[in-house]
């Protein structure tokens, strides 16, 4: 009778270990420690046992962080100021959860990809980790250094004082410009409209210019192969930026030029159709993410970063606006 209970009390001990959460390791690892401003850094925890699936994990959301204001009694009146004027402090690229199993085990890897646009020393946002029962999971913190892009400080030429008289030489033939300018743009106004008057069915039937054609004319009247020649950074991403928004807004039927990235990123999956979104979505993002790192972060991309960006953009440009049966092809 004794042992018929003692079997009878393993049976149920063994049936209330089934399906329980059982942690052998957690782990934790950032690659590469120490980087520039704006080089990625992948950050991983690793999770060791059974029943992983119980756990619940809270990732970081995918978008950008700005830094805390000094002042926090003033936080809600001057959020919208910092949101314009203030640039992020860094932001998480992608976060996902892997599952898997090794020799003896189950795992589970919960990875950050995190880009830094400032220097200095950061801890790495957290990620949630809280058992069945409700208590929080611990693991070691890691911190990465952030350093310049530009260490060596190399000068670039800039444009002395102008003399007085050669001031107003500069404004007059300015404002000459801009009144020949005008005459010309009048002139030519007056005789599109008579034109268009006089037949105005062979006006009618003009093709529609394609967002794709568009997106290029656009380019060519900003020139950024010169500008990034000439190291005018600033108007290059500032053109490339707004240029886009334009072929998004003119594809998609959405104002994608009054949008801020994080709500393209967001809106990307309702206005794109779906076999789009899989395969270029990334590819859009990052264009846009090199972008507004460029016009926020405290460093200068190189003449070749910003040469391959113009290639991927007009890459993308023709991917996403090519016809069903066309011969882009993802990755070309």
């Amino acid at each position: 009778m004794k042992r018929l209970l003692l079997i009878i009390f393993f049976l149920e001990f063994i049936t209330s270990l089934h399906g329980a959460v059982h942690l052998q390791s957690v782990d934790s690892a950032v690659t590469p420690d120490r980087a520039r401003v704006c080089d990625p850094f992948t950050h991983a925890v690793t999770l060791r046992g059974t029943g992983l699936d119980k756990l619940k994990i809270v990732l970081p959301e995918t978008k950008s962080y700005f830094p805390e204001p000094e002042d926090k009694k003033k936080k809600s009146a001057d959020k919208t100021d910092n949101d314009e004027n203030m640039p992020p402090l860094y932001a998480v690229k992608s976060a996902e959860l892997i599952p898997g199993r090794d020799a003896d085990s189950e795992t589970l890897t919960a990875k950050l990809i995190i880009l830094y646009m400032k220097p200095g020393t950061y801890t790495l946002p957290e990620i949630k980790i809280t058992g069945e029962d409700g208590v929080p999971i611990g693991y070691r913190p890691q911190s990465v250094t952030v350093i310049e892009t530009n260490l060596e400080g190399a000068f670039e030429e800039i444009e002395g004082p102008l003399e007085s008289a050669a001031d107003y030489r500069r404004m007059a033939l300015v404002a000459a410009a801009a009144i020949a300018v005008i005459a010309l743009s009048m002139a030519a106004g007056i005789y599109l409209y008579r034109r268009w008057k006089k037949d105005k069915s062979a006006a009618d039937a003009l093709p529609v210019i394609p967002p794709y054609m568009r997106f290029i004319a656009e380019l060519e009247s900003f020139n950024p192969e010169e500008c990034i020649a000439s190291g005018r950074v600033k108007e290059y991403v500032f053109g490339m930026s707004i240029a886009f928004r334009h072929l998004l807004s003119a594809q998609f039927g959405v104002d994608a030029a009054e949008m801020t990235t994080d709500e393209i990123r967001a809106g990307l999956k309702k206005f794109m159709p779906a076999e789009l979104y899989s395969v270029y979505a990334d590819e859009i993002m990052g264009a846009m993410d090199f972008w507004d790192i460029s016009k926020f972060a405290a460093f200068t991309p190189s003449a070749d970063m910003m040469r391959e960006n113009l290639r991927e953009a007009r890459n993308i440009a023709a991917k996403i606006t090519a016809e069903e049966g066309g011969d882009v092809e993802p990755g070309v």
